[in-house]
């Protein structure tokens, strides 16, 4: 059983290799410029460093003011370990908000230099255009402090980051001067620590202060027990709870004006909490009675190394996305190139007949000996060569497609312009002419016919001149150097080319030329641009197409078909031209083998190259 899995993966797996090589230019290109604009931009970069602090977050320590709670109540140890987690959450995002970076940044003076002066990128400025476009830019105010940028920035710079199953966390801080990172994230943690502390001593100096307004009160009330309003002590006692309330009160007052400056960022030094009669300082009681929970566990050590841009990953991105862009374009250039680009795709085409194919010639003309090749004469000149025996096989695919009664003149056309005919019908007519046949090739494009410049002969007369009746048809045929083969050039361009055509002395011409000749080749227009090549395959009802890899496109093929079917016109087939040996049929590669080991057997005198003998023409000379 055949397997019919295998042979479509081998297909498949060769349309693949035939595409890379096909667009390796082009993957090529895009994957040097990819990681060449990487490399530039990776080495353009300020290079940043980073430096980390650690700090503790334990649990608040309990007040001694506080109310103290059953330890053997099974529920206390949940509820603690849910508050500690999301007091650890809060920590953590306070350390990375404005508020606190906002005071960092004022107490290093931190100024716009270094990487807190470079343009924005591309990177900042497709985020900032995004940012307008949903919205959620920040619009600044007219008298905006103008630290307010610099700090954003700063912000951006920072990174908080939980070490998992401790109450660790670290500050990291990216900075150009490795100085400087390490600065910034030793005062993070040491600013977080004392604003942590200070508000602590705020919040525990409020609650002192209050828990003696409130034993005032109990005073008050056991001293009303035996004292009138006014009684000394009342009016003392009195007078003390109003100086505690209002000291209560502007200690509230300036912890709110505090919270505020810190979260607009103006920070003064706030005074001291009024003390009411001769108490003690509060803030230090409170200092006292509960200790800071925030430590610094360990600052930040001076940076050796940047970790940007990290300059090996970076041209590793840019060589994956480079090769991986390069076949992307190949793929789309695949996939918008609608051309023949290999004779197998005309095999699987059921409307087309693959007549032959004909390698690419490189650089012509190409030097064999102390001689050029001419590509109008490369059977000739370079017998031995794969060309030569693609022109050979075609040869003996027309003879098999005509039968050898039938002399009818064939038309070789093309979809457009610099297709290859007039090099594939002077090949093919010396190929024929090589076999003893008496061929004749005639220049029907009177419009820009050059057949007589591939043989150096005459262009006048010609096929014109015959049209017109000012010169006989043996006057038009001229000989060439290759033995059988004879040359009708187009003669001088006349201003009706499609009514000479189409005229019945042409008909005539060619039946007339159909009997003196063994095989008449016509060439002629493009198909598609002008109507003569469809009046000429109305006349002699054979017709073979010519198209170039990578250039004719498959739909001006089909078009070509559809002219022919129009005029009932017979295609034989399709020669496909200039052929690169990534496209050429598998089998191609034996080719070299045959022609090598001629030449050895001939180096060694066992079996030299026969010259060429020419065997008895069938049919008649002009």
């Amino acid at each position: 059983m055949t397997n019919m899995g295998g042979t479509d993966f081998s297909h498949e797996w060769l349309q693949v290799n035939r595409m890379l090589r096909r667009r390796m230019w082009t993957i090529i290109v895009f994957l040097v410029v990819t990681v060449a604009v990487v490399a530039v931009g990776t080495w353009k970069q300020l290079p940043i460093y980073e430096a980390t602090s650690t700090v503790l977050i334990d649990m608040e320590a309990p007040s001694v003011l506080a109310v103290s709670h059953d330890s053997n109540d099974p529920t206390i140890g949940l509820t603690n370990y849910l508050t500690y987690a999301d007091y650890y959450r809060t920590q953590l995002e306070i350390i990375d908000s404005r508020a606190l970076l906002n005071r960092v940044a004022r107490n290093v003076q931190l100024k716009k230099e270094g990487m807190y002066n470079q343009p924005p990128t591309l990177l900042d400025k497709a985020r900032s255009l995004a940012n307008r476009l949903t919205g959620t830019v920040r619009v600044r105010s007219a008298n905006a402090d103008p630290m307010d940028d610099l700090v954003d920035q700063f912000q951006g710079n920072v990174t908080v980051e939980p070490i998992k199953q401790t109450r660790l966390a670290q500050i990291h801080v990216d900075d150009s001067s490795p100085k400087q990172a390490a600065r910034l994230a030793n005062e993070i943690a040491f600013v977080y620590a004392q604003q942590n502390l200070e508000k602590t001593a705020a919040a525990e100096t409020l609650m002192l202060m209050k828990n003696q307004y409130l034993a005032l009160e109990a005073k008050e009330a056991e001293l009303s027990k035996r004292y009138k309003a006014k009684h000394p002590a009342m009016v003392r006692l009195h007078q003390e709870m109003g100086d505690l309330a209002q000291a209560i009160q502007l200690e509230a007052d300036r912890q709110t004006q505090q919270a505020r400056a810190e979260a607009e960022g103006i920070l003064k030094p706030s005074p001291a909490a009024p003390q009411a009669g001769n108490q003690a300082p509060t803030g230090r009681v409170a200092s006292a009675l509960r200790p800071n929970n925030i430590r610094v566990e360990e600052l930040a050590q001076l940076p050796e190394f940047p970790v940007k841009p990290r300059k090996i990953l970076s041209l590793l991105l840019g060589l994956v996305l480079g090769l991986i862009g390069g076949l992307g374009i190949a793929v789309l250039q695949e996939m918008l190139d609608s051309s023949i680009k290999s004779p197998d795709e005309l095999e699987r085409d059921e409307d087309m007949t693959l007549l032959g194919y004909v390698p690419r010639m490189e650089r012509l003309p190409l030097k064999l000996g102390d001689h050029a090749i001419d590509r109008y004469h490369h059977v000739e000149q370079d017998p031995y060569s794969q060309i030569a025996e693609a022109y050979r096989a075609l040869r003996t695919s027309l003879l098999y497609k005509a039968a050898p009664t039938d002399t009818s003149p064939i038309v070789f056309t093309s979809p457009g312009m610099g297709e290859g005919k007039t090099t594939t019908i002077c090949n093919l007519g010396i190929t024929l002419a090589q076999t003893g046949l008496n061929v004749l090739l005639v220049d029907a494009d009177l419009r820009k016919g050059r057949l007589h410049e591939a043989f150096q002969l005459k262009k006048s007369p010609g096929l014109s001149e015959v049209l017109l009746g000012r010169a006989t048809v043996d006057q038009a045929i001229q000989e060439t150097s290759v033995p059988g083969l004879s040359v009708m050039a187009s003669g001088a361009f006349p201003s009706n080319p499609a009514e000479l055509l189409s005229s019945p002395r042409m008909q005539q011409l060619l039946d007339a030329l159909g009997k003196r000749f063994a095989r008449v080749l016509i060439d002629s227009p493009p198909v598609i641009a002008v109507t003569d090549a469809a009046i000429l395959a109305a006349m002699t009802q054979n017709v073979i197409g010519i198209a170039q890899s990578g250039r004719t496109p498959r739909q001006a093929l089909r078009r070509l078909a559809a002219t022919c079917r129009e005029v009932h016109a017979k295609l034989l087939g399709v020669v496909l031209n200039n052929v690169p040996r990534r496209d050429a049929p598998a089998y191609i590669r034996y080719a070299p083998y045959r022609y090598e080991a001629d030449k050895s057997a001939d180096s060694n005198g066992a079996v030299g190259r026969q010259p060429r003998t020419r065997t008895p023409r069938t049919g008649k000379r002009a």
